[in-house]
């Protein structure tokens, strides 16, 4: 589970194969100490070694590493992030690992490899893209070339890149306004509400919302 707006627990529905050495490295929960509750981490960690051997070193195995680096802020994650997700082939989880490249935009492999991942076929990629690079306005007239995109997801992010900077044009307005709306009712929508009228300098709305 995992706390939304710090007080609710929210279960995120993975069905992810059990490893007990994540538990042990990094805290994550295993299906087999979550029906063995009187048998500790380590009798969970042997057992699954013992049946499976080599098979528990899967490819997975370095991604929640690298990811959970990143998420601790360790400097050096960002090397292993980039050449997982240059190795990636399932774009979800390509996308995953882009989103967590912010940190080290100024590396310019992988600062390129963000940008050439804005024409990818995926749009799951191009969207993650978008998103690490909206906060750099050099980077915003490739940004900017989405906007037309054929998915709603890209179109809405390329928007939204721009309307931070207050650089939205008129034709994005209507469907990034449209959708905000729709999320008004949630604190992540109202606050986007509240930042874009702030940036289009709507002092007494952003206020409001």
């Amino acid at each position: 589970a995992h706390p939304y707006m710090v007080r609710d627990e929210r279960r995120d529905h993975r069905l992810a194969i059990p490893d007990p050495l994540m538990t042990k490295e990094w805290g994550i929960p295993n299906a087999c100490n979550a029906c063995h509750v009187d048998r500790s981490t380590a009798w969970a960690i042997q057992k699954t070694q013992a049946w499976y051997g080599k098979k528990m070193d899967r490819p997975s195995r370095q991604r929640t590493r690298a990811l959970a680096r990143a998420q601790q802020g360790n400097e050096n994650a960002g090397t292993d992030i980039l050449q997982l997700a240059r190795a990636e082939q399932n774009a979800t989880w390509r996308a995953t690992l882009i989103a967590h490249l912010t940190p080290w935009l100024d590396d310019m492999d992988v600062h390129d490899f963000v940008l050439q991942s804005l024409k990818d076929p995926s749009p799951w990629l191009r969207s993650a893209a978008i998103q690490v690079l909206q906060n750099t306005p050099d980077d915003l007239p490739a940004v900017a070339k989405l906007s037309e995109d054929s998915t709603r997801l890209v179109r809405l992010d390329a928007a939204w890149a721009q309307a931070i900077h207050g650089q939205l044009p008129p034709q994005q307005h209507a469907e990034l306004l449209a959708y905000l709306n729709d999320h008004a009712d949630q604190p992540a929508g109202a606050l986007k509400l509240a930042q874009l009228a702030l940036a289009e300098q709507r002092l007494p709305e952003a206020i409001q919302w």
